[in-house]
């Protein structure tokens, strides 16, 4: 399967909006918490509409057959001034569709949003990975992630 990197136009928003649904299905199953608003995938669009042309965002997409089967969102954030490197890259979410999974898509997205990172002069990145998705958790580790601190929640 031939795979192409590629920054997101407009006209692949509908297609991530599919995407997104599917990823918060997967996510929403592993716990109630990341069950979303009705019109979810629609707002998610929205947000993706609103950051695409942004210098601080990068939104790629990974096609196959002119379809996209992934993406990633990642984005230059800021610190408190009292951390010696107030700029970092984050990755805001990074999905594929289950049937196209574990063939190379995500590994590459990241690398090429990693690329972007760095030419932003950017040197460290992170991201947040919910701690029961095996899956995720097992893919950053793979590409070199370590976790540093734990987010905790009360209800």
């Amino acid at each position: 399967m031939e795979i192409t990197i590629r920054k997101c136009k407009e006209s692949d928003i509908n297609q991530i909006e599919n995407i997104f649904k599917e990823f918060v299905a997967f996510h929403a199953a592993i716990d109630a918490s990341f069950i979303k608003v009705e019109h979810h995938k629609e707002l998610f669009g929205q947000y993706v509409l609103e950051n695409i042309n942004l210098d601080t965002s990068l939104i790629l997409v990974a096609t196959t057959n002119e379809i996209v089967i992934g993406y990633i969102f990642g984005k230059i954030q800021e610190r408190p001034p009292v951390f010696s490197d107030i700029r970092f890259g984050f990755v805001d979410t990074i999905c594929i569709l289950e049937e196209y999974q574990r063939v190379g898509a995500g590994s590459r997205l990241f690398n090429e949003l990693k690329k972007w990172f760095e030419a932003q002069n950017i040197s460290r990145i992170e991201i947040n990975a919910a701690m029961e998705n095996n899956k995720s958790t097992r893919f950053w580790r793979k590409i070199g992630f370590h976790p540093y601190l734990e987010r905790m929640y009360l209800d």
